[in-house]
């Protein structure tokens, strides 16, 4: 997934994911000049950098302890995301810096990675003023297709699914890639192999 980038165009905005690197909002604008027409970024806005730091989130939900900054991430993307952290997923650091694995027993179609992206651009709000920087959860899944199977072979497929505003400047967005959908943790459990053993009904071993 390094260097796996993907967009979402929804009305006036538009939205990019660029994994494990930055999250942004923008506005395409339609440019003429003679008989050309072509699109170009306007209003362009940072939805927030990786936080390297959210793996602490581990260690407190789990009750390691976990360090200061480890501690104060979870507790910040808790307060701004909180149904990210009651869905009932069992949590696991990954090799991947500022990534942590989400899986649910026997629901491998449920299971995703959580990023974090913090100190994006600040937020105006009529009325209220700057609202602080805005912040960023994207999950990524695998895109599963009918009948539960992963959709896997072929050429990679990266896709931003959604992208909604939980509250005021905090944002959740989910990215799918069918590059996750080989990893184990998004895997249907397979049958245990059963040994079978026959034994002839007469000594001799005729029929």
């Amino acid at each position: 997934l390094e260097g796996s980038c993907a967009q979402r165009h929804e009305g006036w905005w538009s939205y990019e994911y660029c994994f494990g690197k930055s999250a942004r909002q923008f506005h395409l604008e339609t440019v003429k000049e003679g008989t050309k027409t072509y699109n170009k970024v306007g209003q362009d806005i940072s939805l927030g950098t990786l936080e390297t730091g959210v793996a602490g989130i581990v260690d407190v939900e789990q009750g390691g302890g976990g360090d200061a900054d480890g501690g104060l991430a979870r507790r910040q993307a808790a307060r701004t995301h909180p149904h990210v952290f009651d869905d009932g997923a069992a949590i696991a650091n990954t090799p991947v810096l500022g990534t942590t694995l989400h899986t649910f027993p026997g629901e491998p179609e449920r299971s995703y990675l959580l990023q974090r992206f913090v100190d994006g651009d600040a937020c105006e709000v009529d009325g209220a003023g700057t609202m602080g920087p805005r912040t960023t959860l994207v999950r990524l899944t695998c895109p599963y297709v009918e009948g539960g199977r992963g959709a896997g072979g072929g050429e990679a497929i990266n896709q931003v699914v959604s992208v909604k505003e939980d509250s005021t400047c905090h944002y959740s967005m989910t990215f799918a890639s069918t590059l996750l959908c080989a990893h184990p943790a998004f895997q249907p459990e397979r049958p245990p192999l059963l040994r079978v053993s026959c034994t002839p009904l007469d000594g001799d071993g005729d029929g």
